[in-house]
């Protein structure tokens, strides 16, 4: 769409493709590492056609929540694996969002994480980009906490690696 404004993100990750897979894919865990998504209500098996609802907190605090629809599913085959949802609902007359999940396979033991979304339509002016650009930095770089091992969730809602938390004192 040619008013579209496009937010990306994308990490390397140190486990197979198949694991990552299964982490992006398991969105009853969503609340547990991603800092953007505090819970997705979705189908015990998802797949093209299932929605998903998703609760998301931006960072500064302010919640939404978003209808979103799977309109392409395809686990790993071939060193990939994607899958695409759209927003769906009252919103989406006004509204036109795309997200893209895409994990591919570096080697055995390593793949990249590509994740990709697109806004357009009248009340894409009145969306808080900053805030999503940084919330898609910060769920990057959780996801990729979260496949490698094992992470903590600070007083300020940062993610870090466990071995790497800062020390909070109180």
């Amino acid at each position: 769409m040619p008013d579209a404004r496009i937010i990306e993100g994308a990490v390397e990750l140190e486990a197979p493709l198949e694991t990552a897979w299964r982490i992006l894919t398991d969105f009853g865990d969503y609340g547990r590492w991603n800092p953007f998504v505090v819970r997705v209500d979705a189908p015990r098996r998802p797949g093209e056609g299932s929605v998903l609802r998703l609760h998301t907190r931006l960072p500064g605090g302010q919640r939404a929540r978003a209808h979103d629809q799977i309109t392409s599913w395809h686990p790993p085959t071939r060193g990939r694996a994607l899958f695409v949802y759209q927003l769906v609902g009252p919103m989406s007359a006004g509204l036109h969002v795309e997200r893209v999940q895409e994990l591919i396979a570096i080697d055995d033991y390593h793949c990249r994480y590509e994740t990709r979304e697109s806004f357009s339509g009248l009340m894409r002016p009145l969306l808080p980009f900053a805030q999503l650009e940084e919330a898609t930095h910060r769920q990057s770089d959780a996801f990729k906490w979260a496949v490698e091992g094992a992470f903590v969730q600070t007083t300020d809602g940062s993610f870090y690696p466990e071995s790497l938390a800062p020390v909070i004192i109180d």
